[in-house]
């Protein structure tokens, strides 16, 4: 009995002392005057997975049809694991010529190990939170070359992260703008009923930090990768990233792959995402199309 109420009452000790300030201060070395969120660290590797994400790559083409899109995700790695939903719309309009998508995170749950919220920093008053909202991304797309007039596709996208998360959160997210742009290409070619088309992006990438000396990060924006439509089914596999240069382990590289099956104006997508450097997550995502 008294081996078994000892054992308790360190599993309290330890619990407790893992939330205090005492033990914040101790972790982060606290000067005893900087804000909590000074010692956070504006990294892909240090956050959660959808607070730092390299943006979906470009293809070259500014979409057909709006569409509305909603999805459940899973992502893990070691000491983390996540759940969340996703939403997506596009609007196009002028002719396929331009149009304007959104991305969120409504929300997501997750289970950070007491090393992960060690290393990443975590303030001590949000050691026990376990959900998050996410932010909101907003992207403009301009069709600048036709493939059917100059036989190749060319496109521009401006794209904005907006700081809607806010920081009240154990490092799953930054309380932070940013801002991309990139020029991407592509060309589809048919073999049969088969059509294959190759795509690849370039672009510049930034976001503010919270290091006093160096208030943004600038990075260089970049994808390439392949797509195969046959009937209703296409399948996409691509490698995409971004290199930061304050050297924190802000250069995610990512390799994503996924079916797509589509039935008139409904579609269903499965994806998978692995994460091959400073991203260190791998998950699926399952959602549901719709084109209007």
């Amino acid at each position: 009995m008294f081996r078994v109420t000892l054992i308790i009452s360190l599993m309290v000790t330890s619990q407790g002392f893992a939330q205090t300030q005492e033990w914040w201060a101790n972790n982060v070395n606290w000067d005893g005057q900087t804000h909590w969120s000074e010692y956070l660290i504006y990294s892909p590797r240090f956050t959660g997975p959808n607070a730092m994400p390299v943006p979906q790559i470009s293809k070259g083409y500014v979409p057909d049809q709006s569409s509305i899109q909603i999805g459940g995700q899973y992502q893990a790695r070691s000491g983390d694991q996540t759940t969340n939903l996703t939403f997506r719309a596009s609007h196009t309009f002028l002719k396929n010529r331009v149009s304007v998508d959104l991305f969120m995170v409504p929300i997501e749950w997750f289970d950070l190990s007491h090393e992960r919220k060690t290393e990443r920093n975590v303030y001590f008053e949000h050691y026990s939170k376990n959900s998050a909202i996410g932010d909101l991304y907003v992207n403009t797309n301009i069709q600048v070359l036709n493939q059917d007039s100059s036989g190749l596709d060319l496109a521009i996208r401006i794209g904005l992260k907006t700081a809607s998360s806010g920081l009240d959160n154990p490092a799953r997210f930054i309380d932070s703008p940013g801002y991309y742009f990139d020029l991407s290409i592509g060309k589809s070619f048919k073999t049969g009923n088969l059509k294959i088309r190759p795509f690849g992006m370039i672009g510049f990438y930034a976001w503010q930090t919270n290091n006093e000396s160096l208030r943004q990060n600038d990075a260089l924006l970049y994808g390439l990768g392949y797509e195969l439509t046959k009937a209703k089914w296409t399948f996409d596999q691509h490698l995409r990233g971004y290199s930061g240069y304050h050297d924190i382990d802000d250069k995610p590289f990512v390799f994503n792959s996924s079916f797509t099956y589509q039935i008139s104006k409904t579609y269903l997508t499965l994806e998978y995402q692995h994460g091959l450097r400073d991203f260190l997550y791998r998950g699926f995502e399952l959602r549901l199309g719709f084109n209007m």
